[in-house]
């Protein structure tokens, strides 16, 4: 910056923003290099480290306590300003182009006009790919009674002066919010001091407009429904320009929330009546076909749909020639209207409808006007279905697919369509192997993609299509033994060596896939997978073993209430957990892993059971310690023992009868003999077996007295 008088001044808020401050300062740089400048910097933010990184940029660092007065806070900068013409903007905002501003400045051309706009563009995400571009007037010339007013969205009066468009863009992130806390924080904050404001001055268009946008940034529509039919129910006479441009703000409001809450013959009207309406502007009529076209699909009246859409895309094209006149009348909430997704919106429709009337001439012409590829759009659901209905024509499937190809650049479309045509597969399988070739024909790698090149490679019999078709499938799932369910009619069919082809693929590491595949699915999807891997290797094979292992660990997992099966594969399993470790592994020096000594453990269940029910017990539950994965199931599976032991101790057979008696003798007999002590331990055993019994119960008294 040169010593001499400056021609701009630079003035910037700022608040406690360290991530975008720095970004923003930085590209004031090449600005302030080319034009004889100053940068003042008003300090909100109470921070004594953003304080001294602001120095290294300036010595006209001002500290300024914040009173929620966006006006006053601007009028601190203007106030100290020494050049001809004033720039302001936040610290949440930097450009990214800026060679038009230096040319205004440098060329002269700025002493021929009062003030400027540029562009700032609004993202809204936080990968900064979705946004929507404003005209910002922050550029303005300086008078002695310049100034700043509106405790918030503040403005410069008086605006004199012819308006220059400047072709340079900032970037402004202060609508991008991590959580709906965060952007209901930000709402609050406006919203209390615009009804404030409104209360001061209630006929103010601008205080109404402001408020209209804030509803709509939360999604408020009730409140803003009310909101806008008393602000139409106290409209006063349209006395200016910019009145009418605030107009156009409390139409948006009125016929959104009127959509957005399903009166949508309400909101037709509404519509109707701001197109003919001589105070809106004509990007505001244009807008009001936009919305027309939706209400007309949410009722489905799809003539009306495709006559407002043409004539929106009609504006749109008429429109972009004006471009002044776009800028002028480009205001709150108006300024969205030739957004890419809202004419994106109308192709939809209209390709809607092409497909409807089998008209794939139209369709070709709309599609290449569509652009799906180039960001998010809302797709209707009916398109959709109307596609997958109409794929059954193999002579259009060159339009289809080139469709599906594109729709799968969109989250949103591709997740319908696939829906969809999941859908008609259980309807009409016949029907769906058409649905399939269009598919199989897209240019996507996808696990839906390849799906259906096995479907068509199934039906044209080509053994190789469907080897390749499962390797390319492979690529696209997250574990390759589960497939999707028809697939599986597909191998046997075929005789597919499908454990070829998974050992081909895993290399070393079947074992991590195979573990992660049956921890996270059904039983029942599991074996499936399991009958087809013992068709293929011999028991004996590790593969084979381990499957087995691993779908009997996930039963031994699982809570249950059916002794007799559970013990089953307790059974079942220690003596081949015992078996693969003999065949498959690595010995240790340091003895036995915790798996193999948990399955040694169970085998002395199984072993002991009839033996010592103590001891047997005893060893189930060290299993749990050495492995916690089936504590759940063991737990059970004692709750249940211990419930069928009860059960069993209530109803004794005739042979437990037998025996009770028999040991009954055998204690009268030790107790006539004065060997007390013996009859006592026999009595505390048959208690245990015979709990509640009145003749046990008393004779145990007897001993003890």
């Amino acid at each position: 910056m040169s010593n001499q008088k400056p021609v701009l001044t630079i003035s910037l808020l700022i608040s406690n923003r360290p991530d975008t401050i720095p970004k923003c300062l930085d590209s004031l740089k090449p600005i302030m290099e080319a034009i004889p400048s100053e940068l003042i910097l008003i300090d909100t933010s109470k921070n004594e480290e953003i304080h001294k990184l602001l120095l290294n940029y300036t010595n006209q660092v001002y500290l300024f306590e914040w009173c929620k007065d966006f006006a006053k806070a601007r009028n601190e900068g203007l106030k100290r300003a020494k050049g001809e013409w004033f720039m302001f903007l936040d610290d949440d905002e930097w450009f990214v182009e800026y060679d038009e501003l230096i040319d205004f400045f440098k060329s002269g051309e700025y002493k021929h006009y009062g003030r400027a706009n540029y562009t700032i563009r609004n993202f809204v995400d936080v990968e900064y790919k979705r946004y929507n571009d404003t005209w910002g007037s922050r550029l303005f010339h300086i008078d002695e009674d310049s100034e700043f007013v509106g405790k918030v969205h503040e403005l410069y009066k008086p605006a004199r002066g012819k308006l220059k468009y400047i072709e340079s863009i900032a970037y402004h992130s202060g609508y991008i919010f991590e959580t709906e806390e965060a952007a209901r924080k930000h709402f609050e904050r406006n919203t209390q001091i615009l009804l404030q404001l409104l209360e001061e001055e209630p006929n103010n268009l601008r205080w109404q407009a402001q408020l209209v946008q804030e509803y709509c940034s939360v999604r408020e529509w009730d409140v803003l429904l009310n909101f806008s039919q008393r602000c139409f129910e106290n409209l006063k006479e349209i006395q200016n320009e910019t009145d009418c441009n605030h107009l156009g703000t409390l139409y948006i409001g009125l016929i959104e929330s009127l959509m957005k809450t399903n009166k949508h013959e309400e909101s037709i009207e509404i519509c109707q009546k701001a197109i003919q309406d001589k105070n809106t502007t004509a990007m505001l009529k244009a807008f009001a076909h936009s919305y027309l076209m939706e209400n007309y699909v949410a009722i489905e009246n799809w003539k009306a749909a495709q006559k407002y859409a043409k004539r929106y895309l009609e504006l749109y094209h008429q429109l972009r020639k004006h471009k002044e006149l776009l800028q002028i009348q480009s205001t709150l909430l108006v300024d969205r209207a030739f957004n890419a997704g809202f004419i994106r919106k109308a192709y939809s429709v209209l390709i809607y409808i092409d497909i409807r009337r089998n008209d794939f001439k139209s369709l070709h012409e709309h599609y290449d006007k569509l652009g799906w590829s180039t960001e998010e759009v809302k797709v209707y659901d009916k398109l959709g279905q109307i596609l997958i209905e109409k794929m059954g024509c193999v002579e259009y499937a060159p339009i289809f697919s080139r469709i599906i190809t594109d729709a799968y650049k969109n989250d949103v479309f591709r997740k319908f369509m696939c829906k969809e045509a999941q859908e008609w597969e259980e309807k009409d399988a016949e029907a769906y192997k058409k649905i399939a070739y269009v598919f199989s024909q897209a240019d996507a790698d996808d696990w839906f993609i390849w799906y259906n090149r096995i479907v068509v490679a199934d039906v044209e019999e080509n053994k190789e299509a469907l080897d390749d078709g499962f390797k390319g499938l492979f690529k696209t799932i997250q574990n390759i033994f589960y497939l999707p369910e028809k697939t599986y009619d597909i191998i046997r069919r075929n005789k597919v060596n499908i454990c070829k082809l998974w050992e081909d693929y895993l290399g070393g590491s079947w074992q991590i896939h195979f573990t992660n595949f049956v921890k996270n699915n059904e039983l029942d999807i599991v074996q499936r997978v399991n009958e087809l891997i013992k068709e293929s290797f011999d028991s004996e094979d590790y593969k084979a073993m381990l499957c087995d292992l691993l779908i009997m660990e996930k039963q031994i997992s699982t809570e249950t209430d059916n002794v007799a099966d559970y013990r089953d594969v307790l059974a079942s399993y220690c003596g081949l957990k015992i078996d693969f470790y003999e065949k498959h592994c690595v010995k240790i020096e340091e003895g036995l892993p915790l798996d193999v000594q948990a399955a040694n453990k169970i085998k002395d269940f199984i072993e002991l059971e009839n033996i010592d029910k103590v001891r047997a017990l005893n060893s189930l539950k060290v299993v749990v310690d050495l492995r916690p994965d089936f504590t759940e199931g063991i737990k059970s599976f004692l709750h249940a023992y211990a419930e069928e032991e009860k059960q069993k101790s209530a109803n004794p057979s005739d042979e437990m009868l037998m025996l009770r008696n028999q040991v009954l003798q055998q204690v009268y007999m030790l107790r006539d003999n004065g060997m007390k002590r013996e009859a006592v331990q026999i009595v505390q055993q048959l208690k245990g077996m015979f709990p509640g019994d009145e003749e046990i119960v008393a004779l145990e008294e007897r001993l003890n007295q």
